[in-house]
């Protein structure tokens, strides 16, 4: 009786194997079809006032002149219809990104539950800090619609179509959505009983983007440029019920960028005017 059980359970083992690796290779089949786009292009955060004259960009690379690239853990794609950027700093590459919090717009909550975490790089000092991992993904498509009765704030609106980044045309400029942005730090070994470096930090209500493509030849663009929206906009807040009157302004667009961690908005780490700039380009 035993002897049959064991063989059945290896039977059910073995097929179970089988079961997962079919499902491994249609899984990795479908990531190189549509709706993703292969590790295809390399990237940089631009250094410089290029996006806010008298404003340095927040968010910039470690070697300005040195894009990242699909090495190690690093994904760096763009397509149908998502771009993603994920910068790792491991034992596979040094590389690193730079993030300034000195522009403050509200500064961060003084009196935090105790479950939330306490960035170093913020209290009780502000200070530069580098990553070892920040990840964006972004797509879709919104547009800013003029309001007569509200001239300086149009309407920032989800349209229709979906975004398809190749076949933008030359110097075509429109709007995405950065679905997801956050990012790792170093551990500080002297706060002790705390791993920094498992600490998520998410910016949120500032990931609307403008892209502008460049370089279009053989049928799709090849270099995409980002940057948070400059001008004044408004919007339905995200649990809009559809009937009642009721905005959001940003007067200055989505460069301010709060940033909470744990994916928790009760541990709000403050408000800072974080203007940033990135490049993609395909590699050919």
């Amino acid at each position: 009786m035993s002897g049959k059980i064991k063989i059945g359970g290896l039977v059910l083992v073995a097929a179970l194997v089988v079961l997962a690796g079919i499902i491994l290779v249609l899984n990795a089949n479908a990531q190189k079809g549509k709706g993703w786009p292969a590790p295809n292009a390399k990237a940089r955060f631009i250094s410089g006032d290029t996006v806010i004259p008298g404003i340095l960009n927040k968010i910039v690379n470690d070697d300005p002149a040195a894009y990242y690239e699909n090495v190690g853990n690093n994904t760096i794609s763009i397509g149908d219809p998502h771009w993603i950027v994920s910068i790792h700093t491991d034992r596979l590459s040094s590389r690193y990104v730079n993030l300034y919090f000195d522009n403050v717009v509200s500064g961060p909550g003084q009196n935090l539950p105790t479950a939330c975490a306490k960035p170093y790089f913020i209290y009780p000092v502000i200070t530069p800090v580098t990553t070892t991992h920040l990840y964006m993904k972004g797509s879709g498509e919104l547009e800013l619609i003029p309001d007569p009765n509200d001239p300086d704030y149009p309407t920032l609106q989800t349209k229709d179509s979906w975004l398809n980044f190749d076949n933008m045309t030359e110097g075509q400029e429109t709007i995405t959505y950065a679905t997801w942005f956050y990012f790792h730090v170093p551990d500080l070994k002297s706060t002790k009983g705390t791993d920094e470096s498992r600490v998520i930090y998410s910016f949120i209500d500032c990931k609307w983007v403008k892209v502008k493509a460049y370089d279009c030849y053989g049928g799709k663009a090849n270099r995409w440029v980002f940057k948070p929206i400059t001008e004044p906009f408004k919007r339905r807040p995200w649990d809009w019920d559809g009937v009642t009157d009721i905005w959001i302004y940003h007067p200055e667009g989505s460069i301010p960028h709060e940033f909470i961690s744990n994916s928790m908005s009760k541990c709000d780490h403050g408000t800072y005017r974080m203007p940033w700039e990135l490049e993609i380009v395909r590699i050919q």
